[in-house]
């Protein structure tokens, strides 16, 4: 997936199929800044829900490392180990273990209990 493309090209594009502009013809008229399926899906979400932004993002909403979620294991993370936490905290050990890793900023360390 490109780059997100600034609502003003999405507005130019609305106006020009407004004024009975093909797809193709928007595509070289914005001399090919936007690709002409780029068009064809603007066109088709503004004849589908009459409005030029469309506000649904795609994918599956983050649930899991959400702010309460991080300031819980914050309050963990000194004291127990990630295993622990995440039975604790009924939260998968990966996820905690990325809660850690980018949002604590400490490193994830492993089993700190095993003899070598």
């Amino acid at each position: 997936m490109g780059k997100p493309k600034p609502n003003a090209l999405r507005e130019l594009v609305i106006e020009h199929f407004k004024n009975g502009k093909s797809n193709q013809e928007i595509t070289e008229i914005l001399a090919f800044k936007v690709s002409e399926r780029t068009v064809s899906r603007w066109t088709k979400e503004f004849r589908d829900f009459g409005k030029i932004q469309h506000n649904v993002s795609p994918g599956r909403p983050i649930t899991a490392s959400n702010h309460i979620n991080r300031n819980r294991v914050k309050r963990f993370v000194k004291t127990y180990s990630q295993r622990l936490i995440s039975r604790k905290l009924s939260i998968s050990l990966g996820t905690v273990s990325g809660i850690i890793k980018h949002r604590v900023g400490r490193p994830v360390r492993g089993n700190r209990f095993l003899t070598g």
